[in-house]
């Protein structure tokens, strides 16, 4: 097995300075640094050489070399944004030939992803069950993904106070990933038989009146995070100790095992539920605008891919939200939501 290669000082300080433009001037998210920063370090290992050394040849026999090994279009096409932008820094600041001007972008793929039904989005959010906290936790992060599109990175940043409760609905205040602004997100519509608004008031009967988390405390905890708080009853601690939010890691980790005990024969991740807000919500006719809004896209390009998606597909019996065909007459987790605030009064009486 041979030796992994290292790479030398003044490309890795070159890495560090094209870290540190894209977070100050381009505002890239860190995600996506990271995966720059994958491909780029895999390159110079690859070639062997410094930074000061690669010429345009070194970038399109590594280039040519993706395309024979097989790799997928998406990493051919991240590798080349990369390395353009890597090399366009770093020539710029330090008055080097580009080896990278040559290089022309990737196309992405003109395939749609795989997207869930509402069949079998309720299939999921059924399958959760109702019997603990984290059961019904589980049910309203699904709900939530599919009824309102937001980025796995973006659940995973939200607070309770980021929650409305209005007359009729929720509204969601999502924290952006991609900018320092917020957006409104309407959801959870309450309707009778509405599964969505049934897991809601529960999970957030649940939070706020069993556990009575802060405004400032995570929406979506593990478990023990409330078992430490409870133990330490000390209300100063807790509220200047917010309760941590789950990982992007065990958000991904949640979809996963609940695709699986729904029988779902597709992939699915976090981000399948984006594309499927996004596409009922061109299904059923809603105004490109209020689409890309809601989405928090920057360019209205990205939003008019789903209406070509929607175009592809049958219109499903969503009206103004894409959860809103989603009723089931009998689901529990009100019921379950009720018994686990019932317990804990009896359990602080006991004590």
């Amino acid at each position: 097995m041979s030796e992994r290669i290292q790479l030398h000082d003044e490309t890795l300080s070159a890495l560090r300075e094209f870290r540190q433009e894209k977070m100050g001037l381009d505002n890239t998210k860190a995600t996506s640094i990271n995966t720059y920063e994958n491909c780029l370090t895999r390159f110079f290992r690859e070639t062997g050489k410094p930074v000061l050394e690669i010429v345009s040849d070194d970038i399109r026999d590594y280039m040519l070399g993706l395309i024979e090994s097989k790799a997928s279009r998406s990493y051919q096409r991240l590798t080349a944004t990369a390395l353009r932008g890597f090399f366009g820094i770093y020539s710029r600041n330090h008055k080097a030939l580009n080896p990278a001007t040559r290089l022309r972008s990737i196309r992405r793929e003109n395939r749609f992803p795989d997207i869930p039904s509402t069949d079998e989005v309720e299939r999921m959010i059924l399958a959760c069950g109702t019997g603990n906290k984290d059961q019904i936790r589980n049910a309203a992060i699904i709900a939530l993904l599919a009824d309102t599109g937001i980025r796995v990175g973006e659940l995973v940043a939200l607070k309770v106070g980021n929650v409305i409760q209005a007359e009729k609905q929720f509204i969601l205040k999502v924290p952006s990933e991609k900018s320092t602004s917020q957006r409104q997100v309407p959801f959870s519509y309450m309707r009778e038989g509405s599964l969505v608004a049934e897991i809601w008031n529960a999970y957030w009967s649940i939070i706020r009146f069993v556990e009575q988390r802060s405004f400032n405390d995570a929406l979506f905890t593990q478990s023990e995070e409330y078992i430490k708080r409870f133990q330490k009853a000390d209300w100063e601690l807790i509220n200047s100790q917010p309760m941590k939010g789950l990982s992007r890691k065990t958000i991904f980790t949640i979809v996963k095992k609940v695709a699986e005990m729904a029988e779902i024969d597709k992939p699915v991740s976090p981000h399948s539920f984006r594309h499927f807000y996004a596409t009922y919500l061109a299904m059923a006719k809603t105004d490109i605008i209020i689409i890309k809004e809601r989405l928090g896209h920057a360019n209205i390009s990205q939003t008019q891919i789903y209406i070509h998606y929607a175009d592809t597909l049958t219109k499903d019996s969503a009206k103004d939200n894409p959860m809103a065909g989603i009723r089931t007459k009998i689901t529990g987790f009100v019921e379950a939501g009720k018994q686990l605030r019932r317990n804990h009064v009896g359990k602080k009486r006991e004590v």
